[in-house]
């Protein structure tokens, strides 16, 4: 016998060529007796022939157990060469059962876990390749613990090793599988098995077996089992760092795709947030959010008011015979947007199958006909719960939307109909704006026609009554002259009145003109209040004022500068029953003049105090008010002090009174 550590692997025959051939006797002889009996030659010869027969067989048993030893050391080698290198987990699994076919086993199986829990089989190897198919058509992993295919499932679940020297067929017969699937282990006639648990930090990773076959390698042995599980712990370390390396990939795929959609998403908002009508959101979007979406062809279409029908917008990328063909169509009609519509959540069809499968074209809606079997998906436009349209994108090839897919196409279509509804909104503001721009004209070009109509004959007016008080058509008696008197102030209220809506109407129009020049503010503020002086006698009014004496130099328009405070003057006149009015002017600091009219009226209401420089509106809005005039009085002050670069302000407390201040720019006079 050939002996390999202690293991019979052979045997060892050695014949003669004459003359070294015993004779006929001599062989008798050592027949016929035992070899104490035997003669000497015939002894001596045996002896002679079995040494050489143990000689032999030592030094091949010596050469098998060398080659078996050098296996599987260069396995251990060849295999540190394969995992130092893997960073991809599969592909190691590959080369480690390859590895090990080719140096111990005759077939090799490495099971993973995956990060769902399901195991599932990673690499397979065989001895000889025609067979490896039948791997494949292995069932999943059932049968008993013992034999193939549940022993992987049960090494994953203990995490221990699993041994045996010599497997039967009868047993895999006897292991509750189908038929057909015991066929398959008989032709794959595993006689010894080996499989071991993929464990690292903690973690059972997998499982990984050798096995060898009827005819193949030698069975494996007890002694093999260290070897195989140096192996798996080896191979598990390196799976481990190649899933880790793998996931890190993965993550920094996932954030460098997350950091590009944030950046196509910022350029596609901003290239939303310049349009400023439909049209240009609509383009910017086709533009840009197509190419953010790796999208091939895109259509808009808005819900009409009426919420029965789309109505096509924009198509890019689509057959151009759609754009007659769906330029309205229903909103029940069998498409995605029918879904959208309906639930307002979008709707993704991995390919142009998944949408005939799930809508059938019937004879009101037309047929769709694609280029391709692409992808479809349909994203509702919406602004809160309001529907405004849908967005249809259509893709060259197809895929599978992840979530990352689906939250980005959302954003982005989230963006673009609050984009839609942005230039909606701007449009109809600009088209209120230029209604009522249209209105304000139109008010303004009334009342400077009908002012300068009423100016006319309120000028005969005043002519006439100047001529009857003057005594041209003879002298007046006592009381004609005060009527008379009474019509010439009437006439006068009714210039004033007339001026303050000519200049309304010109700076509505635009057209009020400032003529700057060098004017005593001190002397003008005096002309000023010597004109209300009387009409603050008559109200039973003192008009107290504090004015320079030396001149009050500012560059402005004389023109406006004594109508703002002639209008302020007599505001505070008219709606003081008793007390007085007081005027004062002071510098405030070297660039400007402040002009205060003061009076002890009822005051203002807080709310109130900034709606009374708006047209036609006084404290007082009651249908009774007793005051009159047109309520244009602050309007114009506080417009013509803007175009004199200045200002009005008010402060005021009920039943104390209120204080009225026009600031203006000395303007280095």
């Amino acid at each position: 016998p050939v002996l390999a550590d202690e293991r019979v692997v052979g045997a060892v025959a050695l014949g003669y060529a004459a003359p070294a051939a015993p004779t006929a006797s001599e062989a008798a002889a050592a027949r016929d007796h035992p070899p104490a009996t035997a003669p000497p030659r015939a002894l001596r010869r045996l002896g002679d022939a079995r040494r050489r027969a143990a000689n032999a067989a030592a030094l091949i048993g010596a050469q098998v157990g060398r080659r078996r030893s050098e296996c599987r050391l260069q396995l251990v080698v060849d295999a540190g060469a394969i995992l130092a290198s893997a960073l991809d987990f599969d592909a190691a699994l590959r080369g480690i059962v390859r590895l090990a076919v080719d140096r111990i086993a005759d077939m090799a199986l490495a099971y993973t876990v995956d990060a769902d829990g399901r195991v599932r089989r990673a690499a397979a190897a065989h001895v000889d390749p025609a067979r490896e198919p039948l791997f494949d058509a292995l069932p999943g992993l059932g049968g008993s613990e013992r034999m193939p295919p549940r022993l992987p499932m049960h090494v994953i679940r203990t995490g221990r090793t699993v041994f045996s020297a010599d497997l039967h067929l009868e047993d895999i017969a006897d292991a509750g599988l189908e038929p057909g699937h015991v066929e398959l282990l008989r032709k794959l006639a595993p006689r010894s098995a080996i499989m071991v648990p993929l464990r690292a930090r903690g973690r059972i990773l997998g499982a990984f077996g050798l096995a060898t076959i009827e005819g193949g390698k030698p069975p494996l042995e007890e002694r093999d089992v260290a070897l195989v599980e140096a192996l798996g712990a080896r191979t598990a370390i390196a799976v481990d760092n190649a899933r880790v390396y793998a996931e890190a990939e993965a993550a920094l795929e996932r954030a460098e795709a997350a950091a590009s959609r944030l950046s196509l998403l910022q350029a596609a908002t901003a290239a939303l947030s310049r349009a400023v009508v439909p049209e240009d959101v609509i383009g910017g979007f086709l533009k840009r959010g197509m190419a953010a979406l790796g999208a091939s062809g895109a259509a808009v279409a808005a819900l009409a008011p009426d919420e029965r029908e789309f109505v096509l917008l924009a198509l890019r990328g689509m057959p151009p015979e759609y754009r007659e063909r769906f330029a309205r169509f229903p909103v029940d009609a069998p498409y995605p947007t029918r879904d959208v519509a309906r639930t307002g959540r979008p709707v993704f069809l991995e390919s142009f199958a998944d949408w005939r499968r799930r809508y059938r074209p019937n004879r009101a809606a037309p047929d769709i006909d694609p280029a391709s079997d692409g992808a479809w998906a349909a994203l509702p436009l919406a602004v809160g719960d309001r529907l405004l349209g849908v967005l249809a994108l259509t893709f060259p090839a197809p895929r599978r939307f992840t979530r990352a897919d689906r939250d980005f196409m959302l954003t982005l279509a989230g963006e673009f109909a609050q984009a839609l509804e942005r230039a909606r909104l701007y449009e109809a503001e600009q088209d209120a704006r230029r209604r009522a721009e249209q209105a304000s004209l139109s008010k303004s070009q009334f009342l400077a026609v009908m002012s300068h109509e009423l100016r006319t004959p309120l000028t005969a007016v005043i002519g006439y009554a100047d001529l009857l008080a003057s005594g041209a058509s003879g002298e007046l008696t006592e009381r004609q002259a005060l009527q008379v008197g009474r019509i010439r102030t009437s006439a006068w209220h009714l210039v004033s009145i007339i001026d303050e809506i000519l200049t309304f109407a010109r700076m509505e129009a635009g057209r009020e003109q400032v003529r700057l020049e060098r004017i005593d503010a001190a002397q003008l503020a005096r002309a000023a209040c010597e004109l209300l002086e009387p009409q603050a006698r008559a109200h039973g009014l003192e008009l107290h004022t504090d004015l320079p004496a030396e001149p009050l130099w500012i560059r402005s328009d004389p023109g406006k500068l004594r109508q703002i405070l002639l209008n302020l003057l007599g505001n505070a006149v008219k709606f003081t029953d008793q007390g007085g009015v007081f005027f004062s002017i002071a510098r405030e600091g070297d660039d400007v003049v402040a002009f205060t009219v003061r009076d002890t009226g009822p005051g203002i209401e807080p709310e109130q105090l900034e709606r009374i420089f708006e047209p036609f509106t006084q404290a007082d809005q009651s249908a009774t008010r007793s005051k009159g005039g047109t309520g244009l009085g602050l309007t114009v002050s506080r417009r013509l002090a803007h175009l004199l670069g200045g200002d009005v302000t008010v402060d005021s407390t009920l039943e104390q009174g209120s204080t009225f201040t026009l600031r203006l720019p000395a303007g280095g006079a």
